[in-house]
Parts: C-alpha cells; structure tokens; sequence
C-alpha cells in the first residue's frame, strides 16, 4: 500500500456525493432536549449514513402549525410513524 492516509467510509461518502438521496424532517413531540414542544429535525441519507441536524428545523407547541407549515411553505408530504420507531416520533416529512 502506498504511504497515504487510509480514507474512511463517510469522509468517502462525502467526497462521492455531497448532495443528500434523500432529506427527511423527522417530528417529535416532547423530545428530551425540548419538553412539552413540537420539534421538527432535519435527516439527510446519504448512501445509507444519515446526518441529523443538530439544531432544530422548527420548534412549535401546536402539531397542526407545524404540519402546515411543512406542507404549504415547504411543499412537502406526510408519512405517518412506524409502530417501531422512537415513542417521540410523530411523523416524517420527505
């Protein structure tokens, strides 16, 4: 092998992609970092990694302003949550 530095997976990914496949704004409601809020989180996929945004996309205290605001200013579509996902888990957004 030659002298270089070993690349990882991600730094790989990365370089080979710096768009996203797929973005998704993952809703919460009383996460533990938010109590008692609506918290909508930003998950970019990449090739099987995903990147979640540590700041908030939106925080809310009422799930149907949030849901509009997804839909209408954001053109985005509801998918309801998995019975495994995370109990705090409302839905996604893609």
């Amino acid at each position: 092998m030659g002298g270089g530095l070993r690349e990882d997976g991600i730094a790989r990914k990365k370089r080979e992609r710096t768009d996203p496949i797929l973005t998704m704004y993952v809703v919460t409601k009383n996460p533990i970092d938010f109590p008692g809020k609506i918290v909508v989180r930003r998950h970019d996929v990449f090739d099987g990694l995903v990147a979640v945004e540590d700041d908030p996309f939106i925080v809310h205290t009422h799930l149907p302003s949030v849901q509009r605001q997804l839909k209408m200013t954001h053109n985005l579509y509801r998918l309801p949550r998995d019975p495994n996902d995370d109990p705090v888990i409302l839905e996604v957004w893609v």
